[in-house]
């Protein structure tokens, strides 16, 4: 596990800046009506996973969900000074600063990232702006608890952890076909 990169604890600082709101995408107007605005987060990073689980894919779930507003990267889950990832964090934050009941959706946990540390910390920062996170396929995630911490830092763990076992894979093949 890395510890958090500067980049990433400058965007969570205390004044959280505005981020450009490339690839965001909106279906519906928030209502005043509705107890949360839920912004929508999708990833894929390789062509694999886009065929298996695609930004339209997941954009369809979030939308049924209820999400107004998407975001998406097509980058790895290991970097998480994603666009998407920032300005989909900073929009929630924006909006629970405000005074809104606000929830950062995604449609698996491993839609955040794949870095221990980072995603602890992202979860943390967003938790601590009174943001909750939520995963379709797992409910809502909080780390507000020393047992649902232990919970969560493992599971981002085996995220990282299948993370790295796909790299080694992807580097075997490599030096297989070059000494082929």
């Amino acid at each position: 596990m890395t510890s958090p990169t500067p980049s990433t604890q400058a965007v969570f600082s205390q004044n959280c800046p505005s981020f450009p709101t490339n690839g965001v995408r909106s279906h519906q107007r928030a209502s005043m009506d509705r107890e949360y605005i839920d912004i929508g987060y999708a990833r894929v990073s390789t062509l694999t996973e886009a065929q298996t689980s695609s930004i339209e894919n997941q954009e369809e779930r979030l939308k049924k969900h209820g999400c107004v507003d998407f975001y998406s990267d097509r980058l790895s889950g290991s970097d998480f000074t994603r666009p998407g990832l920032l300005s989909a964090a900073s929009r929630a934050i924006e909006l629970a600063k405000s005074g809104h009941k606000v929830r950062f959706v995604v449609t698996t946990p491993d839609r955040i990232g794949r870095d221990a540390v980072e995603w602890i910390s992202l979860v943390g920062r967003l938790e601590k702006e009174d943001v909750e996170v939520h995963a379709l396929d797992h409910g809502r995630i909080t780390i507000s608890t020393p047992g649902d911490k232990l919970m969560w830092q493992l599971l981002s763990a085996t995220y990282e952890f299948l993370l790295a076992l796909t790299r080694e894979k992807i580097r075997t093949a490599a030096e297989k076909r070059r000494t082929e």
